[in-house]
This record gives C-alpha cells, sequence and structure tokens, in this order.
C-alpha cells in the first residue's frame, strides 16, 4: 500500500516537460546540472545516503562530455527555445548568452532618435546635442513684454511704378487668332462694308460677360460696351480686318481712357507748392469700416517721408476703441510725431488744432485719419462732412477695398452723396482721389478700378500691394486693362 501511493504521489514542476521548456531547464539540461530537489524529491531521497547521492551526481556529471556541452550551448544560441526576457534576476546571465543580433537592437534604442535636421539648416548635423528649433535663448523681448517696432529705414526714392507681383500680362490687344480653312478666315472678314449693330452686338455682349467676370459692376460694364457700340457704328473695315479684332481695339482704348485722369495727382509736387506758401500740405483719408484706411495712411507716410519731406499724423478717430494706439504704432516705427487728444472728442477740432501745430512745427504734410461709417450713418456723414468743410484739406482720398466690387461703388457715391447734402457750403468738397488696398489679392479682376473710376471720375491715387510700409504703388494702366481684356 505505501508503495501504491508512493506511486499515485503528485510530480512536482521540476519533474515535468514543461520545465524542461523553461530558461532554468533548459540551461540545467545544457550544461549537465542536477535538478533541485523539491519537496516531494527531498522526502523520497531521505531514505538514501548522502555519499550515494553524491556519487550518483559525479556519475552524472561525468556522463556528459564537453562535446555534449558545446553542443547544448550552439542550440541555445541557434534560437532553441522561448525569447530570452531583458528583466529578471538572472540578467547578467542572460548578457553572456544574448545574440548579435539582440545586441545590436539593444545598441539602436539606447542611442534614441536621432535630431531631425532640416532643409537650409548646413551648420548642424543629425549628431548635434542642441536642437535647430530652440529659440528660447534667441535675441527679442522676454516673454510678456511688448517688443518694440522697428527703426524706420527709408529707401532713398520709392518707386511708385514698380512692378509687383505677376507682370505677365499677356498680349491683351491682339487679334483673334484666325481660323485653320480659309472659308473659316474669310467668314469673319466684313470688306469695306460699314458695320451695324446686328454684326457688333454678338461681340459686345461677349466683351460684357468677360468685364462683369471681372468683378466691373454690370451696369457699368454695359454703359462701356454701349459707348464702344456708339463710337463704331458706320464705321469702315479694311477687306483684312476682323470685327473681333477691331471690338477689342476700341474697347482698350476706352477703357485706356476712363483709367486716364484729366489731371493725375501729383502728391510730391503738391506738398512742394504747399511748403513754399510756408503752410502743411493736409490729406484726409475716408471710408468705410475695417478697408485699412489707417494702413494706407502709414504707406503714404512712408512714401513722403521717403521723399524728404516730414509728414506728421493726426489721429482723428476718437470713436473706435484702440484707434489711436494703433497709429501711435505706426507713428513709432516710422519714427514721425503724432499729434492725438484721445476719445470722444470733436474729429474737426483736433483736425485743426493738428494742422495749426504742424504749422507751428515746421511739419510739411499732416495726414489725418478718420473714423470708418457707412455711407447710410447720417450722424457720423454729418461729423465727416464737418471735418471736411471746417480744415477744407488739399486732398480728400477715399479708400476702398478692390475686392469689393460693385460696393465700392455704392460706398462712394454715398460718400460723396453724403458730403454734398450735409455741406454748410454752396461748393462743398467731394472726393479728390482713390486709394485701392488689397490690389495684390484680385489677380485678374481689376474691375473696380474701373467701376470706381467710371462713377466718380476721379483719379485712383494709390494702390496698396502687400503688407510692409513699401507696399504702395501708382495705378498701373496698361496691366489693368490687359487684364481685363484677356
Amino acid at each position: 500500500m505505501k508503495e501504491r501511493a508512493a506511486q499515485r504521489k503528485q510530480r512536482s514542476f521540476a519533474d515535468s516537460k514543461k520545465y524542461n521548456n523553461t530558461r532554468q531547464g533548459q540551461k540545467e539540461e545544457a550544461l549537465g546540472m542536477p535538478k533541485k530537489p523539491t519537496a516531494a524529491a527531498a522526502s523520497s531521497a531521505a531514505a538514501r545516503s548522502t555519499a550515494g547521492a553524491t556519487g550518483e551526481q559525479s556519475a552524472a556529471e561525468a556522463s556528459l562530455s564537453s562535446d555534449d556541452i558545446a553542443a547544448n550551448i550552439a542550440k541555445l544560441k541557434a534560437g532553441g527555445g522561448p525569447r530570452r526576457s531583458k528583466k529578471g534576476a538572472d540578467k547578467g546571465a542572460d548578457k553572456g548568452a544574448a545574440t548579435a543580433e539582440e545586441e545590436e537592437e539593444t545598441g539602436a534604442s539606447r542611442r534614441g532618435k536621432e535630431r531631425r535636421v532640416w532643409d537650409g539648416d548646413a551648420s548642424s548635423s543629425p549628431t548635434d546635442k542642441k536642437g535647430s528649433l530652440d529659440f528660447s535663448k534667441k535675441d527679442g523681448a522676454a516673454p510678456g513684454q511688448i517688443a518694440k517696432p522697428a527703426k524706420f529705414v527709408a529707401e532713398s526714392k520709392l518707386d511708385l511704378d514698380a512692378e509687383f507681383g505677376d507682370t505677365d500680362d499677356g498680349k491683351a490687344g491682339a487679334a483673334a487668332p484666325a481660323s485653320t480653312s480659309f472659308l473659316g478666315s474669310l467668314s469673319s472678314f466684313v470688306g469695306m462694308k460699314a458695320l451695324d449693330r446686328g454684326e457688333l452686338q454678338p461681340v459686345l455682349d461677349k466683351l460684357q460677360g468677360q468685364l462683369t467676370a471681372k468683378n466691373v459692376a454690370n451696369d457699368i460694364g454695359v454703359q462701356i460696351c454701349e459707348s464702344v457700340c456708339a463710337n463704331m457704328l458706320g464705321k469702315q473695315l479694311g477687306l483684312t480686318t476682323t470685327i473681333q479684332a477691331t471690338v477689342r481695339t476700341a474697347m482698350k482704348e476706352t477703357l485706356t481712357r476712363i483709367l486716364t485722369p484729366t489731371r493725375r495727382v501729383d502728391v510730391l509736387a503738391d506738398i512742394a507748392a504747399a511748403k513754399a506758401e510756408k503752410r502743411p500740405y493736409v490729406v484726409v483719408f475716408v471710408g468705410v469700416n475695417g478697408v485699412g484706411k489707417s494702413t494706407s495712411l502709414s504707406k503714404v507716410a512712408y512714401y513722403i517721408k521717403s521723399n524728404g519731406f516730414t509728414p506728421m499724423l493726426c489721429a482723428c478717430d476718437t470713436f473706435r476703441a484702440g484707434a489711436v494706439e494703433q497709429l501711435r504704432v505706426h507713428a513709432q516705427s516710422l519714427e514721425v510725431p503724432l499729434y492725438e487728444k484721445g476719445y470722444g472728442r470733436d474729429a474737426a477740432g483736433i483736425a485743426t488744432d493738428g494742422i495749426s501745430y504742424a504749422k507751428q512745427m515746421g511739419h510739411d504734410v499732416v495726414l489725418v485719419d478718420t473714423a470708418g461709417r457707412m455711407q447710410d450713418n447720417e450722424p457720423l456723414m454729418r461729423a465727416l462732412s464737418k471735418l471736411v468743410h471746417v480744415n477744407n484739406p488739399d486732398l480728400v482720398l477715399f479708400v476702398g477695398e478692390a475686392l469689393a466690387g460693385n460696393d465700392a461703388v455704392d460706398q462712394v457715391t454715398g460718400f460723396n452723396t453724403a458730403l454734398a447734402d450735409y455741406s454748410v457750403s454752396r461748393t462743398p468738397r467731394l472726393i479728390d482721389g482713390l486709394v485701392l488696398t488689397k490690389f495684390d489679392t484680385i489677380n485678374d479682376k481689376v474691375g473696380a478700378a474701373i467701376s470706381l473710376v467710371f462713377s466718380t471720375s476721379k483719379p485712383i491715387v494709390f494702390v496698396g500691394v502687400g503688407q510692409t510700409y513699401a507696399d504702395i504703388r501708382n495705378l498701373n494702366v496698361d496691366h489693368v486693362v490687359s487684364s481685363l481684356l484677356k
């Protein structure tokens, strides 16, 4: 019974096959080491003598030759058995048995992620420890402080006729391409026959649609096409001249005539004339909200100062919060004086005092900034009319967006009407010229220039073509006309 009970006794884990698949079991098997005695093995081996057990162990170790041990170690290195863990109490023993591939992976992981080297960073290398994107210690204002405006650096003379952006205008006035067939080209010939409306209308309708697509107001486009048609009725054409080419040429001449002012506003010449009279030249900027009056005023101040005159800014926008502070930043950047009396005061009185101060101090130009207002806001339009009437400026510039399209026409017409209706003079001062902002953002949709000039008969004095002080130009008439017709 005792022998049967001993046979039925549960085996220990060290005696099972699973133990042979473990790391410790494979190590003992490869090195020929005896298995550790468990509690069950200890009770069964109590009857054996110490000397006999030692002899059996010595015999077991002697049964494995050095060749067998080397073969078992090679088997372990070849990947037999489970993957070794990187953690454990016997980490030192595993390090000696790690494979070359594992050591390479470990070395790569310890090196960490290499720093990215951006394009143009020729001074750095991938092994640099300091990141090239660390700007925390660069020169400049400390966190929480407002950076000082950049010092004024004026060009000797700012060229308002300089090109900007993409100036590839194409050949706007070129004749239409000839037909591929001889009969097709003959069908477009008119001969010496006088033109009538039926022949001109299809071509004019197509041009009118093109003008409307380029942001020309629809009613103004109709009037322009009607004017071209009236000038061409009864005109005799040569044998080799097509209607399309003739109409495009006439349209180009008409658009050029509209955009070319009868009297060009030469600001520098007018400033010199006012200086000879020992008085400041006064310019008032008006317009609706958010079109860029203060920015345009600062660009004009930069242009005037770069040509040797001394401008002064006058803050007459006493309505919008932050308007005076905004103009002060421009004045500090341009290093020009600013005349201001804060908010809630009469803008006409501030302009009067500013002009008197500029005359006393010998400043050549006074640039008056006004509050933005809609053309149908009667109280603000009355205040603007009072400012213009009391101070009688040399130049009143309406600032509008080149993106506005038909809205710009309504705005400038409303301003002119309000200045006339609310003036106490029989000969009220109206708008003298136009400033178009954001002219660099409209690509070939330059129709707002035609609409504004056609509706007011006033020239475009400046166009804004960027965000810096030097981004101001004269209107390039050829560029506008070719953009409309291409």
